[in-house]
Formats: structure tokens, sequence, C-alpha cells
């Protein structure tokens, strides 16, 4: 049987368009499906709703999991006269995963830049494509029901597309191949129109790495002796924010606030004891990192200098603005990596000089903790911080701090 969507596309006429039948306004969509429902026997009604979904292409609902379809309505009156399948000219014949999805078995290649944001008051994930970001659930319902299939979405969220492994990375870039540069009201839209949120808002947990760079260990005349392996410490989840959101804290609780560029990496699959020559296929992308810290309370004697309490405030994790899958980044040791404040470079140096490369810090953490899907290991600062410049100089209201590592953008963020 046909699904609704795809009649929709089919009967449209002009495949690459998708004409008129995608245009429909809310209300037009609803009034169909409702008329459709009537005809349906009372069985088949019972429990049912339709829901209206945001996105101009792709609007109604009609499965009690809003977030694992979004058209679930079949047109009987064609079930006996099937069309042959329409395809784009530049995607092949499909076959099937271990998933049962059906999938391009020479995937488009290319990055994915994942990102989570708001528009139209509602919060979506998708991925950032040029000066554009695209609503992945929209745009794979899309997909999908043009191909004759169940129009369904890719993934709830950010989190769960990174938990759901390769297949959901090859059908996302899949997906992007088929939509081109379509101007898609509701499922595409401008960067500079939507508010940037973290690419995830809520990673399962943050490993932070200290005295990662040589040289930002000596700068630091305080430290009595050299860590002889890496020194591991937590960021909470709660101090997430994304690229443009507001660092703030309370000037009672603390007043010596500094920055730290980082690399971030992200975690793609649950790693337990991975050597580290296998340790870079764990890596799901990479980003931007900021690991703001209260030095006062970082450092406070009578709280026996807890590390954890002085990073951990909320909103002193931004990260983003996206994530650049692991396809992008050929040499996680050889990106330049720069801070700014205000504009001016404040810290200046290359992932070369870390000590613990990207590939030894999952080979260490693996081994006793469990890294899962989504978990992300802040890989240390270089040198240049505010507490150890000369004077010491922190983080004000009405500045702006901002994080550069080469192939990931710019990260930004005010402070109020």
């Amino acid at each position: 049987m046909i699904r609704w969507l795809g009649c929709v596309l089919r009967n449209s006429g002009v495949y690459p368009e998708l004409a008129e039948g995608l245009r429909m306004t809310t209300n037009q969509t609803c009034s169909k499906i409702l008329e459709a429902e009537s005809k349906l026997p009372e069985a088949e009604r019972r429990g049912w709703r339709p829901r209206v979904l945001s996105g101009a292409a792709v609007c109604a609902a009609w499965s009690k999991d809003q977030r694992s379809a979004i058209c679930h309505l079949q047109s009987r009156s064609e079930a006996e006269t099937p069309r042959p399948e329409r395809r784009p000219p530049n995607l092949r014949p499909k076959s099937k995963d271990q998933r049962g999805e059906i999938l391009n078995p020479t995937s488009p290649g290319g990055p994915l830049k994942l990102v989570t944001f708001s528009a139209g008051g509602q919060t979506r994930w998708g991925a950032a494509v040029n000066d554009t970001v695209v609503d992945l659930n929209l745009a794979y319902a899309m997909y999908r029901a043009s191909r004759g299939q169940e129009a369904k979405y890719l993934a709830a969220d950010s989190l769960d597309f990174i938990r759901q492994g390769e297949p959901a990375l090859q059908a996302a870039k899949e997906t992007l191949a088929f939509l081109g540069d379509r101007p898609m009201d509701g499922m595409v839209y401008k960067s500079n129109a939507v508010k940037w949120l973290a690419p995830i808002l809520f990673p399962p947990k943050i490993v932070a790495v200290g005295l990662n760079y040589r040289e930002h260990r000596q700068e630091q005349t305080d430290i009595a002796t050299t860590p002889s392996y890496p020194v591991l410490f937590p960021k909470f989840p709660t101090s997430v924010i994304g690229s443009g959101e507001a660092i703030t804290w309370d000037p009672a609780l603390t007043q010596k606030v500094d920055y730290e560029a980082e690399l971030g990496v992200v975690i793609g699959r649950q790693a337990t004891r991975v050597p580290a020559a296998k340790a870079l296929d764990y890596v799901f992308g990479f980003c931007n990192l900021n690991d703001i810290s209260a030095r006062d309370l970082q450092f406070d004697e009578k709280g026996a200098k807890q590390w954890t309490r002085g990073k951990s405030l909320d909103t002193f994790c931004p990260i983003g603005p996206t994530i650049v899958s692991r396809d992008e980044i050929s040499d996680p040791q050889n990106l330049a990596i720069r801070g700014f404040v205000n504009g001016q470079v404040v810290q200046d140096s290359n992932t070369e000089y870390m000590i613990a490369g990207v590939a030894q810090l999952i080979d260490f953490i693996s081994h006793g903790v469990t890294l899962l899907p989504g978990d992300i290991i802040a890989t240390g600062t270089p040198p240049g911080v505010g507490h150890y410049s000369k004077p010491p100089h922190y983080l004000k209201p009405g500045d702006v701090v901002e994080v550069e590592v080469a192939g990931l953008g710019r990260l930004s963020n005010p402070i109020q």
C-alpha cells in the first residue's frame, strides 16, 4: 500500500520540486487526515489521533509515538495499482542493513556537522550545511516517503542519533544528498535565523583532562610534582551550553572565572578497555569546548581544592557550534587551537603538543571507566589562560570568549 505522504510526492508530477502537495498548510493537512480517518473502520480509528508536527513539508503524524513515525496513514484506494518506484538519478538501488533499513550501499561521502537548534518554538536536531541548518527528522521522513517507504523520524534527538551508530550516520548523509540545496520552508533554516543550542543537550558524562599540554604545566609554578599519567576530573552535564548562550555566575560565589580552549572528543560507541591502536574507531566526532573555571573555587584550600566544583558550575561547559564527524578530521593530533577574549588571541597552540593524545586518552580512561555514546572528553588546554598570565586577568560581564579548533568552526559565548 502507498503511504499518504509518498502518494502526495508521486502525484505531484515533478519529483525534484516535490510540487504543491508538500506545500499544504497545517489546516489543509489536518482536514485531509480527518477526512481519511472518518472513512476507516471504527476498529482502526480507535485509539489513534492525528497530530501536527512543525514543517511545511511534512506535518501530519499518525502514530502514538511522535518520534518514531510522522505519517502512518495509508491510502487504500491505490493498493491494487502500485506505481514503479521513482528514485533520484544520483542514488543507486537500495539494500538493507542489519536493522532492515533501506540504505544506499555507496553512501554519499563528506562529513556531517551535527547540531541542535531552536526554531519555530521547538527544539530540533539536524545538520549544518553551508549557511543553513536542516531538520534531519523531517528531511529523513520526506526522503523515505519519496521512495514509497513509511515516513518516520530518524532519531529522537542528537544523542539518540549517535547511539544508533554508523547506519544512522549513513542514512543522514544520504538524506542530505537527496535534499540537496532545495529551499524547504519549515525544514531548512538560515543559520542566523535559529537559536543555536549545545549539539548534545545532556551528554551522559564529560571526562575532562588536566595538565595535558606541557607548556600549560610549565606556566603553573605552584605545581609541586609533574603527574605521570593523565589527570581526570568530571564536568557535570548541567554545565553544558551552546554557542551564543551566555556564561553566568553568582559573583558572591566566585570572582575569578577563567577560560580554557579545548578540543572535545565525542564518543560514538561503547568503549571498555580499548587499546590506543583502535581507539579512534570509537570516536563519533569532534567539537570546540571551553572549560570555564572558577579558579578561586578550584584552588580553595578550605575546600581541599575541588576541581569538580570549580569547573562544573552551570553554564561552565560551552560546546559547539557543531559536532563534526570524525571523517572530516584526518589527524586529531594536528589541529590548530586558539582562544579569544573580546577578539584578542589569548591562546594559540596545536593539538600536536598534547602530552597524551586522543587515542591514548581513550585507552587510559576506558581501562576502568566505560565510555558511552555521547560522552565527551575535554582533552586539556594549552598555555595562555588568564589565571597564569602576568598580571592575571579574569572574565567579566560584557566580555565575549571564543574557542576555535581547526575544522570545527568557532564557539562564541558572551559573559553576563
